[in-house]
């Protein structure tokens, strides 16, 4: 394996838990009117944008898995380190050989798809095996904590384009369409459109949708960078509806995982314009610390449940 980049962080997030100071914004995000605070839950609701992780949560040492369409990468959250796994190897018949997104399940089980197909990758070798035909050109995919069941298993979620979001049998390629993420919260005319990826672990508890578990990149029409946002999994009527943080600063974010270590919680982002960027998943907004423009970054991915033990 050959390091690509290292970064030493000198600054951290800091999450408020339920039993700590609440930080309350005190208006809308930028581009949201005052009159949709409450749509937010900024005004209303009590405490707002904290991050809780239940008693006895507890993470092991993450790997965060990043790609481009041709090779596979591990992060290590503690050092910033990105190195190369390998480059991915499809069967020979296979025509579309660029990834364009990834998953990994509970068990650290990995998933990829192309443009028309659904394979399972080899974490420690790139190796992709074939599992189905894929019907949908997906931007984002994530294994999906489904909050909404009693049991809270786990599916695979994909998000195309537009905004619809799918349940997917990784064995067979079917689809099966759960919602979408919903209406602008001013323009209510316009959708919300995916951005690019969609990360979702066991534990995370957002405050604007209570049980839901999972985030992603969204474009809002008219605005250039991409937004962060909570995604509904809890409830069947608006299953997919975004909630939306705030403006992340930068544009084309295909990549999302999260690392969660000593009270400092950070989303991992990737672009296509080899950013890595680390963003506060308290207010959306991303903080650029390293661009490779070698590396067009297409997807990232980390288990449901704790993220990879190395």
């Amino acid at each position: 394996m050959r390091p690509i980049l290292t970064l030493l962080i000198a600054a951290s997030f800091v999450a408020a838990c339920a039993d700590t100071t609440t930080l309350v914004p005190d208006s809308a995000p930028d581009g949201v009117s005052s009159d949709a605070e409450g749509d937010y839950g900024f005004a209303d609701t009590g405490p707002v944008d904290q991050f809780v992780l239940p008693d006895g949560f507890i993470l092991g040492k993450t790997v965060v898995y990043a790609h481009t369409p041709e090779e596979l990468f591990k992060v290590d959250p503690e050092t910033m380190a990105v190195t190369s796994v390998a480059a991915f190897v499809f069967p020979t018949e296979e025509e579309s050989k660029r990834i364009t997104d990834i998953a990994l399940d509970k068990d650290g089980k990995m998933v990829g798809v192309t443009r028309n197909t659904v394979y399972a990758i080899d974490v420690a070798t790139a190796v992709c095996t074939r599992l189905a035909s894929n019907a949908v050109h997906y931007v984002g995919l994530s294994y999906v904590v489904d909050t909404s069941k009693p049991d809270k298993t786990e599916f695979l979620m994909g998000l195309d384009k537009d905004g619809t979001v799918y349940e997917i049998n990784p064995e067979t390629g079917a689809t099966t369409p759960r919602g979408g993420l919903g209406k602008d919260p001013v323009d209510t005319a316009v959708d919300l459109n995916a951005a690019g990826d969609i990360v979702s672990v066991r534990g995370l508890i957002s405050p604007h949708i209570p049980g839901s578990t999972t985030l992603a990149t969204v474009v809002r029409p008219g605005y250039d960078n991409d937004w962060l946002a909570w995604i509904n999994t809890t409830s069947v009527g608006n299953f997919g509806e975004a909630a939306l943080i705030g403006d992340t600063g930068f544009a084309r974010i295909w990549g999302l995982g999260f690392w969660q270590h000593d009270g400092s919680n950070k989303i991992f982002g990737f672009t296509t314009e080899g950013e890595f960027l680390l963003i506060n998943i308290l207010t959306g907004k991303a903080t650029l610390h390293s661009q490779d423009i070698d590396h067009e970054w297409w997807g990232a991915g980390v288990t449901t449940d704790a993220p990879t033990i190395d």
